[in-house]
């Protein structure tokens, strides 16, 4: 456990679970204000368990679903971090375990973990990836009669199959859901491949392809808050690569690192689509990353070097979530040989929301800024 500080940077691990040894602790998703990081790890009896991890509370086990085999593994958190979801054995052991999609809430009185479930038709098998603001839409894959089909879950209307692009095999999946819950992103197949879609109430679900230039296989990871900017992995002539989409300008592929494979993926983006992280290779291996439109991309061990942080025996692999402002990032790594999860502190951002008494980050004042303010009115803040 630590306090951050209040201006500065600094590298830190996350710790293991429950005196564990194990090394395993993958950090997966982070709240918007950088404070709440979610993920799985493996506790000292040897079974796997979702996290949520805090700068004073440090690392703990939400615990799982009752019935079957113990099993949890947290992929995602909301933006205001009370509400973490991903997947837990429901009933069954062994070959015959049932895992379910959960949500996990902190917001009130009582903390729970519900059971989101699956869709119906298919084998009982689903999982949840992202959650808006105060988990009032979940997005996630579950199995039907189709198959394995993308849903949106709500807290009014329950769970609710997304369909599939046209052609291919039917398959897809929902990966990131924008704060306010009404834009979705995901992929799917056509007869082309795999391709990004995005999905409103007003248009429902659109293929947008891949990057331009190699077979069509785009994976999509997240959603910038605003809806406006899909990050991931496409494929190039050349290799597979990070991709930036935005509504406006279509597909823009990052690149990678000097010396890289041209092998690099785009895992996270802050709120307003203008930073972005995730794992890129050079000549030595993976490397986590920084990009934004001025710099580029970045190795973030270089960036923490440059601001006078001692990274120790770390060698940082892959970034796989940042804040809204861009100043808090976390990732997974090799730390004197053993697998780690990391968070660093980049510093003050270089700046903030555009539009003042824009808390989402969304360019508008209005009453989701407003929730935002009273849901953390009193909290000490760096």
């Amino acid at each position: 456990m630590f306090t951050l500080p209040a201006s500065g940077q600094g590298l830190y691990t996350l710790g293991e679970l429950n005196g564990s040894t194990a090394h395993e602790a993958f950090a997966r998703g982070m709240s918007r204000d950088g404070k709440v990081v979610a993920g799985q790890g493996d506790s000292a009896n040897g079974t796997e368990d979702a996290f949520r991890w805090t700068p004073t509370g440090g690392i703990s086990s939400i615990g799982d679903l009752p019935g079957g085999d113990y099993y949890s593994s947290a992929f995602g958190i909301s933006p205001e971090g009370t509400i973490i979801v991903g997947e837990s054995v429901s009933t069954g052991s062994g070959l015959f375990a049932e895992r379910v999609a959960f949500l996990y809430s902190t917001a009130g009185m009582i903390t729970f973990m519900y059971e989101i479930g699956d869709l119906p038709g298919g084998i009982n098998e689903s999982f949840a990836v992202a959650a808006s603001i105060n988990g009032e839409v979940v997005v996630g894959q579950g199995n039907s009669a189709n198959g394995p089909e993308a849903f949106r879950w709500s807290n009014i209307g329950g769970l609710t199959p997304m369909g599939d692009l046209p052609g291919g095999v039917f398959q897809s999946v929902a990966v990131d859901v924008s704060d306010n819950g009404t834009v979705i992103i995901g992929r799917g197949s056509t007869d082309a491949g795999t391709e990004l879609w995005r999905w409103t109430q007003a248009t429902g679900m659109v293929g947008y392809g891949d990057l331009a230039g190699g077979d069509t296989f785009c994976n999509a990871f997240a959603l910038s808050g605003d809806g406006s900017t899909a990050v991931g992995l496409g494929s190039t002539a050349t290799g597979h690569q990070a991709f930036r989409w935005t509504v406006t300008s279509g597909f823009e592929a990052l690149g990678d690192l000097p010396g890289g494979s041209e092998l690099s993926a785009a895992f996270d983006v802050t709120s307003d689509g203008s930073i972005i992280v995730g794992r890129a290779t050079d000549a030595v291996g993976a490397r986590a990353f920084i990009w934004d439109e001025v710099n580029g991309m970045r190795m973030i061990e270089d960036l923490l070097i440059a601001k006078g942080v001692d990274i120790g025996g770390w060698l940082l692999e892959s970034a796989t979530g940042i804040s809204q402002n861009g100043r808090y990032v976390i990732g997974q790594g090799m730390l004197d040989g053993n697998f780690m999860s990391w968070y660093a502190d980049l510093g003050a951002p270089a700046k903030g929301p555009a539009c003042p008494g824009d808390l989402n980050g969304d360019n508008i004042a209005n009453l989701e800024d407003l929730q935002l303010l009273l849901f953390n009115f009193g909290a000490s803040c760096p």
